[in-house]
Order: C-alpha cells, then sequence, then structure tokens
C-alpha cells in the first residue's frame, strides 16, 4: 500500500511539474508560460581554452515545435560577428506570464 502511494505521489509531482511550463497564448509570435522553466541541475560552464574567433554563448531556452515547450539549450562556442557584441537571451515579464526573449547580435 505504501508502494501505491509513494508511486502516486511521484506521478502527481511530476504531471506538476511538466504542466507548469503551459502555455497561456502566444504574444506577438511568442509563447507565454505562466511559470519560468527550471534550469537543468548540471549546467556546462565556459571552458578554459579559449576558441578563436568564437564567443561563448551560455546555456540558454529555445521553444521546441517539437515538444511544445521550452527546452535548455547547453552552452556552446558561437562564431564571432565582426563588429557586433552579443546579447544574451532574458526571460520578460508579460501581462498573463514571461515570454522569452532569444539571443541576438546587436551593432
Amino acid at each position: 500500500m505504501k508502494k501505491i502511494i509513494f508511486s502516486t505521489l511521484i506521478f502527481l509531482v511530476i504531471s506538476s511539474l511538466a504542466s507548469a511550463q503551459k502555455i497561456v497564448v502566444k504574444h506577438n509570435n511568442k509563447k507565454i508560460v505562466k511559470v519560468i522553466p527550471n534550469k537543468p541541475k548540471v549546467i556546462i560552464v565556459k571552458p578554459n581554452k579559449i576558441k578563436r574567433n568564437h564567443i561563448w554563448i551560455k546555456g540558454h531556452w529555445k521553444w521546441s515545435v517539437r515538444k511544445s515547450k521550452y527546452v535548455w539549450v547547453k552552452g556552446h562556442w558561437k562564431r564571432n560577428k565582426r563588429h557586433h557584441v552579443w546579447i544574451p537571451g532574458k526571460w520578460k515579464f508579460v501581462p498573463g506570464g514571461h515570454i522569452w526573449i532569444k539571443g541576438h547580435w546587436k551593432r
């Protein structure tokens, strides 16, 4: 009986976590989520070895059409754009929840 109750509790916790990212509506073609998803427990940090003509992009969120939710993209090297600066992505509060503003190059 204890195993059944424990299994049920685990299922409820997992299902509530999965639905916490539920999409409310689209706002200017961006998906609004009620709750910002948690970062993964293992985050790749910038390697000590520098890659020439590249910058390190920290891990960030990206909308997955296939999974219909935001997924975590691990940190990675990206080729530098001459005369540009990388602006990292961020969560922005909007009425009804949060939207992810993805990282981009700025002149």
